[in-house]
């Protein structure tokens, strides 16, 4: 949540300063986790463009071979929790990256 590498670090990097403030404004679960695994939380998008307006941070779960239930569970909740603040925030479209993918061990 706070900008760490691949696609997250993007997202801070054109987002600004103002985000990563933002996430830094949650408070910590656990030493350097805000949000639990399969949860999403709703900002605002900051100097990302002039036409996004949100963005919806999930955290996704870490592959493992020896918990291939759970997190896909986890990797599910990613994306019902993020749809459902889409709803309630009246979003007309949403652009989803591919959660967990990477170093996280997901194959796209």
């Amino acid at each position: 949540m706070t900008g760490g590498g691949g696609v997250d670090g993007i997202i801070h990097d054109a987002a600004g300063d103002q985000l990563y403030e933002a996430c830094k404004a949650h408070k910590e679960i656990y030493r350097g986790v805000r949000l639990p695994t399969g949860h999403s939380r709703i900002l605002l998008s900051y100097d990302m463009s002039r036409t996004t307006y949100y963005i919806i941070n999930t955290a996704g779960p870490r592959y493992s071979r020896y918990n291939a239930g759970q997190c896909a569970e986890e990797l599910t909740s990613c994306y019902q929790t993020s749809l459902a603040l889409a709803g309630l925030y009246d979003l007309e479209s949403v652009g989803f990256t591919a959660i967990s993918c990477g170093i996280f061990g997901y194959v796209s």
